[in-house]
């Protein structure tokens, strides 16, 4: 073997251990996805709103999770009436997405800690809004952001 074909193996055993070790890391740790955490809600209000009595429903996600929110939200001016609220009791962190009747995302609060809650999730501007959506709520367990779990809750859609 002459000098140049050492160093073309050379070189080809180096890339393949290249490929090797950052196959390795892949599998031993997943693919690499950023994620970032949810800000904590502008809006957000000390508390549980203050309606009239049924207005509210109250849904539990698992331990630690439960949620309130309205029956039958109003949707006007380019936003729905949600009182998203979460409890003193919960021990998550949670984020309320809005979605149509395809599952597309069209609004999103912010993050509410317990003891929090918004009146109302603004809809994109390109959104369609239909006669019902989906509230899929998330929860977080607080400083980590690990998921504590997901509920969606079909909601008619006044107008």
């Amino acid at each position: 073997m002459d000098k140049q074909q050492k160093i073309i193996i050379s070189v080809l055993c180096v890339v393949l251990a290249l490929l090797l070790a950052f196959t390795l890391i892949i599998l031993i740790h997943g693919p690499f996805t950023y994620f970032e955490p949810p800000l904590a809600d502008e809006n957000a209000q000390t508390g549980i709103p203050q309606l009239t009595e049924g207005t509210l429903g109250s849904i539990t996600g698992g331990p630690g999770f439960r949620f309130l929110l309205a029956k039958e939200p109003m949707y006007e001016n380019g936003k729905v009436a949600l009182y998203f609220t979460s409890p003193e009791t919960n021990t998550v962190w949670m984020v309320a997405e809005l979605c149509d009747a395809n599952g597309n995302t069209i609004g999103k609060s912010g993050l509410l800690r317990p003891g929090e809650y918004v009146e109302s999730i603004t809809v994109y501007e390109d959104a369609t809004v239909g006669e019902a959506i989906t509230v899929r709520i998330l929860s977080y367990e607080p400083d980590t952001y690990y998921s504590m779990g997901s509920v969606n809750v079909d909601l008619p859609l006044r107008k």
